[in-house]
C-alpha cells in the first residue's frame, strides 16, 4: 500500500517544486555531462580567482551545465543528485537503444530518477518496520518469559494476550501510507527527503540495538545533507548515553571520524 500510494503521487504530479530544482538540475548534469568537465576546470582554475573564491571562477567557465554556482544562501551537496543520476545511466546502459533510448527521453529520465530515490525510502522504511517489529517481539518474549517464571496473575496474563507484535509493521505501514506528506515528497528531489531515507536507516539501527551504525548514519546525514539535523543527533546521543549504549569515548571516537570523512 505504501508503494502503491507514493506511486500515485509520482505519476499524477510529474512536474517540479521549485525547491528541488537544484538537485534535480544537479541530476540532469550529471547524467549528461558527468563529473569530468568540473573536475578539469577545478584542476585548471587561474591562481588569480584566489580572490574571487573557486566557485566563482567555475562560473565563468563554458561548462556544459545548467548552472555552475548555487544561488541560494547555503550551498548543498551533489552526492545524493550523483548517486541517482548514476543508478539511472546503469539504466540506460541495460536497455538497448534501439529499444528505447533514455537519453532521448528527459521527461522519462526525470521519472526513473525520482522513483529510484522513491524505491530507496520505500525499502528504507519497509527496513524500519521489520527492525521495530523484531524489537518488540523480542520484548514481548522477554515480557512472557518473566511472567511464566512468576507463575503470572491474571492481570498478567490479560496484558500478554493483547500484545500483537506481528501487526506493528504492518500498523506502521498502513499509518505511513495513508499520510499525504510522506507518500508524495518521497519521490521529491529535496535536501529533506534524502535525509529522510537515511533518519529512517538510522532509526532501524537503533531499534535493532546497533547504537554505533545509528550514530555514523545520524552524523553522516548532518554533515552532509541536512546541519540542522544535530537536533536529532543531540536528542538521540543522549538517550543512548543514558541508556548506556554507547559510552562517553565511543560516541566522540565515531562522531569525529564520521564527521572528518564525511566533510
Amino acid at each position: 500500500l505504501l508503494l502503491a500510494t507514493c506511486l500515485i503521487a509520482l505519476v499524477t504530479c510529474p512536474h517540479s517544486k521549485v525547491e528541488e530544482s537544484f538537485n534535480l538540475q544537479a541530476a540532469h548534469d550529471l547524467y549528461y555531462v558527468g563529473v569530468l568537465p568540473a573536475v578539469k576546470s577545478f584542476n585548471n582554475v587561474d591562481p588569480s580567482c584566489s580572490e574571487g573564491g573557486v566557485q566563482t571562477c567555475l562560473a565563468t567557465e563554458k561548462l556544459s551545465y545548467d548552472h555552475t554556482k548555487y544561488p541560494g544562501v547555503v550551498p548543498r551537496t551533489f552526492i545524493g543528485a550523483f548517486f541517482l543520476s548514476s543508478i539511472a545511466r546503469l539504466v540506460s546502459m541495460m536497455i538497448p537503444r534501439k529499444m528505447f533510448c533514455l537519453s532521448s527521453h528527459p521527461l522519462a529520465l526525470q521519472f526513473l530518477i525520482r522513483f529510484e530515490l522513491l524505491l530507496i525510502g520505500w525499502l528504507a522504511h519497509l527496513r524500519l518496520a521489520s527492525s521495530v517489529e523484531s524489537y518488540f517481539q523480542k520484548r514481548a518474549s522477554e515480557l512472557h518469559s518473566a511472567q511464566s517464571a512468576q507463575s503470572a496473575s491474571r492481570s498478567n496474563k490479560k496484558l500478554r494476550t493483547t500484545i500483537q507484535p506481528s501487526l506493528i509493521a504492518s500498523y506502521y505501514l498502513l499509518i505511513t501510507a495513508v499520510q499525504f506528506h510522506l507518500p508524495f515528497y518521497s519521490s521529491r528531489l529535496l535536501p529533506n527527503t534524502f535525509a529522510l531515507v537515511l533518519v529512517t536507516i538510522a532509526y532501524s539501527e537503533w531499534f535493532s540495538r546497533r547504537p554505533r551504525r545509528t550514530a555514523i548514519y545520524l552524523v553522516f546525514t548532518a554533515a552532509i545533507f541536512r546541519c540542522d539535523m544535530l537536533l536529532l543527533l543531540f536528542t538521540v546521543g543522549l538517550a543512548m548515553l543514558v541508556r548506556r549504549d554507547l559510552s562517553v569515548p565511543e560516541a566522540v571516537l565515531t562522531g569525529t571520524i564520521t564527521g572528518v570523512v564525511s566533510l
